[in-house]
């Protein structure tokens, strides 16, 4: 893992931003949801950052006005994409589940913008002791070595990118389970992976290695 980058070096970097709701199950209801949001040079959060608190409240009044701001929000920050996990009576299983699930979402994320050598930041500390090294042996799987994802506290509150993706994750939430609509489906359902599919094939990586080598270089 390289070393993570001084401030003046990360104001230059593509960044995708990683966080998740829900990861203490404060709501019952609703599954862990974590989100990447790809951020561009200089990553300063565009229009007023939306509050956490509004999606699940008993007055509809307020949950109808929170639906048009998340709703807003999430057309204004839509470079994401995302993965909802049910929670597992086996937290061993599901600690690991989350972990292959997150490196799939950092997977297809950054092969979007792998010529632009992309830095990864994950809120808190990792989901179990052994989640970065299966990240790692993941993203190995994938083609995308482990030299630019980190971990960070209190990530969400340094990093506007991290903070984005939290709030992204909290929206996504409040619009499919917070009772502030008729949701048949999650919203933006084009940008929920599947975290369970198979690692890229030979022609794939093939497709990919131009983009690869411009990035090693």
């Amino acid at each position: 893992m390289n070393r993570f980058p001084s401030k003046k070096k990360l104001e230059e970097r593509v960044i995708i931003g990683i966080d998740e709701f829900n990861n203490g199950k404060s709501h019952p209801e609703v599954p862990f949801i974590c989100v990447a949001y790809t951020s561009y040079p200089v990553h300063k959060i565009k229009g007023k950052i939306i509050s956490k608190g509004k999606g699940f409240k008993s007055d509809s009044k307020i949950r109808g006005k929170f639906r048009k701001s998340a709703l807003e929000f999430l057309r204004g920050h839509s470079r994401f994409d995302y993965f909802s996990l049910e929670s597992s009576a086996d937290q061993i299983f599901s600690s690991a589940t989350r972990a292959t699930a997150t490196a799939r979402l950092i997977y297809e994320s950054a092969i979007k913008v792998i010529k632009d050598n992309p830095l990864i930041i994950i809120d808190g500390a990792p989901f179990s002791s052994l989640a970065e090294e299966i990240i790692e042996e993941t993203l190995e799987l994938y083609g995308l070595p482990l030299e630019d994802v980190f971990f960070r506290k209190k990530a969400d509150v340094i990093y506007d990118p991290v903070k984005t993706a939290d709030r992204i994750a909290y929206c996504l939430g409040a619009l499919r389970y917070g009772s502030i609509g008729t949701q048949r489906k999650w919203p933006y359902r084009n940008r929920k992976i599947d975290f369970r599919a198979e690692p890229p094939t030979e022609e794939e990586y093939v497709r990919f290695e131009p983009l690869r080598r411009s990035r090693d270089r």
